[in-house]
């Protein structure tokens, strides 16, 4: 039975019912994959079917212990030592496939406002907060099999970013994808525009104006149009006002980006898909 609690069907399978064995093992990683997959689709509305799917993996988990409390016959060394090289193995493999398709994150800051909230400071000692940001889940296997479209929620490694300063360099931060490979963005009024026109799809962006902001390196200032270059993004966060972003750094390699945020899991009252 202690084979059975890291690596599943163990049990079944030294004891002689190999196929037993191997039907747990495989059945208890799909679900567990399942999980993570649920976590990280938007196709699947809230947590309902990440919350199914971590129940009956559990289910599964317990019933297969269940049947793997019997007797099995004594192994040989060599035996033991693969079986637990086999155990470590599958537990790496596993976590670590989970984590490739979906992976939490905390958002810090209030430039993703309103989409994402960040952290509520004391106003009379910034360093203190009250109350934490959204945590999210990110689907890290968005891009596997095709390329970030306009609307899109992204996180991204700054590191390797020709504009970002040294101090902002080795950090994630989550955007919204603007601009596109070789598209030209400007602002006009408080529109953001793409190849000369208002920027309407998709419909989130009709709710998102473009203050201007008074600034030097602005890169959007003054009417100025800033040309993606290929293979990179242009990126911004929802609250324009008062977020640090592809205006005052430039690009984001596609290379940089790691998925997109698929749901917000905490805190529970705003749980659920991210538009």
């Amino acid at each position: 039975m202690g084979l059975s609690v890291l690596l599943p069907g163990a049990g079944q399978f030294v004891s002689g019912s190999r196929w037993q064995g191997i039907a747990w093992f495989l059945g208890i990683a799909t679900l567990v994959l399942l999980f993570a997959w649920s976590l990280a689709t938007p196709s699947l509305p809230g947590f309902l079917p990440s919350i199914v799917f971590g129940f009956l993996a559990i289910a599964a988990w317990l019933i297969m212990l269940r049947g793997a409390y019997k007797p099995i016959p004594q192994l040989k060394t060599g035996r033991w030592i693969l079986t637990a090289i086999g155990t470590v193995v599958f537990v790496g493999v596993m976590g670590q496939t989970a984590r490739s398709i979906a992976r939490p994150f905390k958002v810090p800051t209030s430039a993703m406002s309103p989409t994402f909230q960040g952290d509520t400071r004391d106003p009379q000692d910034p360093r203190r907060v009250e109350k934490t940001g959204d945590h999210i889940f990110v689907a890290m296997s968005a891009y596997w099999f095709g390329n970030p479209k306009r609307g899109d929620i992204v996180v991204f490694q700054t590191e390797g970013i020709a504009g970002m300063p040294p101090s902002q360099r080795g950090q994630y931060y989550v955007k919204r994808v603007v601009g596109l490979p070789e598209d030209r963005v400007s602002v006009e009024g408080d529109r953001l525009c793409i190849n000369g026109k208002p920027l309407e799809e998709p419909a989130v962006f009709k709710r998102l104006d473009c203050p201007p902001l008074l600034m030097q390196q602005n890169l959007l200032a003054d009417g100025k149009v800033f040309q993606v270059p290929q293979d990179s993004y242009f990126v911004m966060g929802d609250n324009r006002a008062n977020s640090y972003d592809s205006r005052f750094w430039g690009e984001v390699p596609a290379k940089n980006i790691i998925g997109r945020a698929s749901k917000v899991c905490w805190p529970p009252e705003r749980a659920g898909n991210i538009e």
